[in-house]
């Protein structure tokens, strides 16, 4: 007989008709209240009310954002249906109570109270974006003078506040994610993590029309189009073209949409063996939305590193790729890094030509000069300078390089006296000088005291010699020459084994909040809310999801190792001939009752 449906299920705007247990909404809230999240929005709320009146809402945002985490935590599209058909059918008593909608009555009918509760999660979601929003525009297809308009009722301050604001909640939602580690795990993280840039698609894919661009300024008028998000632009797959906008280029792959940073933990001794357990598991402690076709990669890095450090957590090594600290000024990188407390570990560009190429010779500091991010002595031989490029051009194997660069390399490298003082300011020497010399120079004496063994002779010391040749050391200020000064030694197998291990852990994953099955950012159908807050919003509630799984994966293959016990296998030795004779198989099978 077919079941008829009741008026409630008749009404609702979702299938989803399961009670969430009261234990997950109160935890969630508990999340949430440990890191500040509603004690803040609500001091915004005031702040941008500023003595006006009016009756407070229904419907919290600390509710609302509860109501996001528990479908997002059960892999639930983040719609407005989903919303309200929390509120509508899936809280218990106890959960209403405790997110402050116990007092609430139901409407007469279930229709109606479908209705109201589909109006206040949009309120609710409406008021939550205008908090954070840095870009608000009108949510339909405008053309170039009208986009033009709507920028133009931008305030500069209130930009930079709302996205002040929203790069804390952001935060603030994936600290609240990895604060359900195990304190021992966490204690664990040293500070080290790796960097990179994702797309995050639009919900609107209807982008600008192909207009060639150079460094990311037009080259003539732009042909006017018809835009939905206008504060997306072309995301390029192709990292060696970002910043073009050309057809040519489009065609390669493209999407209309935003640039996500991401910083995940990585551990401090990485291993490439899977049966070494990992002391945590590589969870995101950092984001930060960008548009893609401005160059803003170093500002909103920064911006991301200054967000962990300011939470608390410690600073270690900070792996980004060729796009990073090789590509960007230092000024606007490299120095605001150091400056937090991180040490780069990077690649170089390589190239057919010196003059697009980082490899080899990257500048110099008071005479010594900077090989591949570290500084050697001016008179270290070609061979070694060059090693990098010569193995790319096969000129030489990848034995004979690792020999240059991890052996003989180190023995013409500049030494540091003494650690950076106040400023990051620390002396370096001649590595002919000191108790320990590593090679043998006209220009300098040997110290008496020094220990006697073999070191290579400098045969070709520099015709007019700089600092590092005449001085006993030389001052390298935090700001000279820092571009390509890096953590490791470059091409060593410790630098392949840190940078592949960093870099494999980011790629992972960005696979991990990617995956179909579960977080799956790039589907938008998924998030159907446009606009530059609401996508970012989404991508920190979808990392605090996959963060929140790849902890419980962990902690379970933790309490495996613990709980398992090797079981000695004991062997079975004969008691008797008889167990060694042989029995035929049974053609009738035994009765299993008495006759």
């Amino acid at each position: 007989m077919t079941q008829v449906l009741d008026e409630r299920a008749l009404h609702a705007r979702s299938p989803r008709n399961s009670t969430f247990a009261h234990e997950d909404v109160q935890t969630v809230l508990n999340a949430m209240r440990a890191v500040g999240i509603p004690q803040m929005l609500e001091t915004w709320q005031k702040m941008d009310r500023a003595g006006a009146g009016g009756r407070p809402a229904v419907l919290s945002l600390e509710a609302l954002l509860a109501a996001m985490l528990l479908l997002r935590n059960e892999q639930a599209p983040q719609l407005t249906t989903e919303l309200s058909n929390v509120f509508y059918q899936r809280l218990a008593p106890a959960s209403r109570e405790a997110l402050g909608l116990g007092a609430i009555r139901r409407a007469d009918t279930w229709k109606v109270e479908s209705q109201k509760w589909y109006d206040r999660a949009e309120a609710a979601l409406h008021r939550l974006l205008a908090l954070v929003d840095p870009y608000p525009a009108r949510r339909q297809l405008m053309n170039t003078a009208e986009r033009d308009y709507q920028r133009s009722l931008r305030d500069a301050d209130t930009v930079a506040l709302r996205r002040a604001r929203l790069d804390w909640l952001c935060n603030a939602i994936l600290d609240m994610s990895i604060r359900e580690l195990p304190e021992h795990a966490r204690s664990a993280w040293q500070g080290d993590i790796s960097i990179d840039q994702t797309k995050l698609p639009a919900v609107s894919s209807r982008g600008r029309r192909a207009w060639k661009r150079k460094n990311g300024v037009g080259q003539g008028a732009e042909p006017d189009s018809l835009i939905m998000e206008m504060d997306a632009d072309w995301y390029n797959h192709a990292p060696d073209h970002r910043g073009q906008d050309d057809g040519r280029e489009r065609a390669r792959a493209n999407t209309w949409g935003y640039a996500l940073n991401i910083a995940v933990m990585v551990p401090s001794q990485p291993t490439n063996d899977p049966t070494v357990p990992l002391p945590f598991p590589t969870l995101a402690v950092g984001m930060k939305l960008s548009t893609p076709i401005v160059d803003n990669v170093a500002d909103d890095t920064v911006a991301m590193l200054a967000s962990i450090v300011d939470r608390g957590y410690p600073a270690g090594r900070v792996t980004g790729d060729k796009d990073y600290f090789a590509k960007q000024k230092p000024e606007n990188l490299a120095l605001p890094v150091r400056a937090l407390g991180y040490s780069p570990v990077t690649d170089y560009r390589v190239a057919d030509d010196d003059r697009h190429s980082t490899l080899g010779m990257q500048g110099h500091v008071g005479g010594a000069i900077i090989v591949e991010g570290r500084m050697y002595c001016p008179a270290m031989p070609t061979g070694l300078v060059n090693a990098t490029k010569d193995r790319n051009a096969g000129k030489i194997s990848d034995d004979v390089y690792l020999r240059r660069v991890e052996e003989q390399r180190p023995l013409y490298e500049v030494q540091r006296k003494e650690k950076p003082d106040e400023h990051g300011a620390y002396p370096v020497q001649c590595p002919a000088l000191g108790l320990s010399p590593t090679v043998t120079c006209p220009l300098r004496r040997i110290n008496p005291k020094a220990a006697d063994r073999a070191r290579p002779d400098i045969t070709r010391p520099p015709a007019h010699p700089d600092r590092i040749c005449t001085m006993s050391s030389v001052k390298v200020a935090p700001d000279h020459n820092v571009r390509y000064l890096q953590h490791l030694r470059y091409g060593t197998r410790e630098w392949r084994n840190v940078y592949g291990s960093d870099r494999s852990d980011i790629e992972r994953y960005n696979s991990i909040i990617k995956d179909k099955g579960k977080e799956n950012l790039e589907n938008t159908a998924l998030r159907r809310t446009r606009g530059f807050a609401a996508a970012a919003l989404f991508a920190a509630l979808a990392m605090a999801s996959a963060n929140g799984r790849l902890i419980r994966t962990w902690a379970k293959n933790e309490a495996t190792k613990a709980s398992s016990v090797e079981v000695r296998r004991r062997t079975k030795s004969p008691t008797s001939l008889q167990n060694y004779r042989p029995r035929l198989p049974l053609l009738i099978p035994a009765a299993t009752d008495a006759a």
